[in-house]
């Protein structure tokens, strides 16, 4: 395809989204893309993002106006607590025939906050990414919502993307991701607590044997694996996303019982640093995470 049929984009914020979705999107064929992140200027925590920008062959913009001029999609892919935040920044260097991808997961609320700052500046779409994205980079499953979706939609998928329509209203996909979190997050957390206590208990194998014995569809040692690696690796993130739950929830009327639960359990995981602790890279393996996690606790209840 040329180059010419792909959109050019702007990402503000180049973390772990950002970089994926330049990756993935570089490796269809769409060379046209500039960044901003706030980190940039800190010579020691902005130098592993500038490393990547230039890996993946991003042009490092001077500041966000300056990421925004000339892009066709303008990407906000930062921490949850900072969306309203792009929103702002992003507003004197909008245009608009833009569209402006909200990709954060926040409450609901807050994206129509955002909408509201972007106003008539860009074309305001909700945008909810419904798996880890990794390994799949810019294919990952994603739900749009907000009346330029229509619009949007063809040029998207052009590049490679799997975005599928939720809705006109801004809002209607980030409710799905976030209902949605509950049970994700929430098994997350009941796993890593669960198997603790067998771990302490010297049960393990025979809770493993009885939990397929009841869902025997499942394999819960690799589930268990699995689920504790991530709380492990994004433990911080993930605690800052189900905060956005629990204020989704409550949104709908629904008081966030168990929810605070998970936000204490991801919490108190992503306080470990486990990542450190490994070298960088948590392994997908349930024994080496929970002596890491009872270490880091010292004399404290995991």
């Amino acid at each position: 395809m040329e180059e010419s049929r792909f959109p050019a984009f702007a990402l503000i914020g180049f973390g772990e989204a950002g970089q994926a979705l330049a990756e993935g999107l570089r490796g269809e064929g769409v060379t046209r893309f500039a960044t901003w992140d706030i980190l940039f200027p800190d010579a020691q925590r902005g130098a592993p993002l500038r490393a990547a920008a230039g890996r993946l062959g991003v042009r490092i913009a001077a500041d966000c106006t300056d990421a925004l001029g000339g892009a066709d999609i303008v990407v906000s892919a930062v921490t949850a607590s900072s969306n309203l935040d792009a929103a702002r920044s992003a507003v004197p260097g909008l245009a608009a025939r833009q569209f402006y991808l909200d990709i954060n997961s926040v409450s609901p609320k807050r994206k129509r906050e955002a909408a509201a700052i972007v106003g008539d500046k860009a074309r305001f779409v909700d945008v909810a990414v419904m798996a880890p994205i990794h390994p799949l980079l810019h294919r990952t499953p994603m739900l749009v919502a907000g009346a330029p979706v229509a619009d949007l939609l063809p040029l998207v998928r052009a590049c490679g993307m799997k975005a599928d329509e939720a809705g006109a209203e801004v809002g209607a996909a980030v409710s799905i991701k976030m209902v949605r979190s509950v049970m994700i997050k929430g098994l997350e957390a009941l796993t890593q607590e669960c198997f603790l206590a067998a771990r302490a208990g010297g049960v393990e194998e025979r809770i493993i044997a009885s939990l397929t014995q009841t869902f025997p569809t499942l394999d819960w040692a690799k589930i268990a694996s699995y689920n504790l690696e991530r709380m492990a690796s994004h433990g911080i993130r993930r605690a800052a996303e189900m905060r956005e739950v629990a204020h989704t929830l409550e949104e709908l009327g629904v008081e966030p019982l168990m929810t605070r639960g998970t936000i204490e359990r991801q919490q108190r995981t992503g306080d470990a640093k486990l990542k450190d602790a490994f070298g960088g890279k948590v392994p997908e393996d349930r024994a080496a995470i929970m002596q890491a996690l009872r270490k880091a606790a010292g004399n404290r209840r995991v």
